[in-house]
């Protein structure tokens, strides 16, 4: 039973290694006006937001789990940077919603070591869109950053990465 018990947990450390998520649990953005700030996230992560606030139900509709991040437009240069994470990357997405009730299309773009690596589909409805970006394969250290990029706020949450794989 022992032999087991450790093979299951250096099987579980060896598919959590160079991965990670946020779930913005701990994000103190204030939730009636955009701030610049950071917090200490999930696995130790500092994320530094720039003209944000917290999302939540009541100026995000359909966000399942609050709180999230809401970007402000992009003319306001609206973003959220991560602390240098070892490990690399291999895939990654986020959970993407509109924000307030006006007209208007929504979208965020990926950066990975200040290159950018993919935007997101433009929406204008209360649903739940995952922005996902497949093979992007950095080794080594990353900074993962997401900005706004249309003139309407737009909420994240739940970021999840994989690690640097060669395949």
């Amino acid at each position: 039973m022992k032999k087991i018990t450790l093979l299951f947990a250096l099987f579980s450390f060896i598919l959590s290694f160079g991965q990670g998520n946020e779930s913005f649990t701990n994000q103190n953005a204030p939730g009636g006006s955009y701030a610049n700030g950071s917090f200490e996230g999930d696995s130790g992560i500092t994320w530094t937001y720039v003209k944000s606030r917290g999302a939540s139900a009541s100026n995000t509709q359909g966000l399942a789990n609050p709180p999230g991040l809401m970007l402000q437009k992009s003319s306001a240069n609206s973003k959220v940077t991560s602390s240098t994470i070892s490990g690399g990357i291999g895939n990654f997405s986020v959970k993407v919603y509109k924000s307030f009730t006006g007209g208007g299309n929504r979208q965020v773009e990926l950066f990975i070591n200040g290159v950018s690596k993919g935007t997101s589909d433009a929406f204008d409805d209360y649903d739940e869109h995952i922005f996902s970006v497949d093979n992007i394969n950095i080794s080594g250290d990353i900074v993962i950053e997401i900005a706004s990029t249309s003139a309407k706020q737009t909420a994240i949450d739940d970021i999840s990465w994989t690690a640097y794989s060669t395949s």
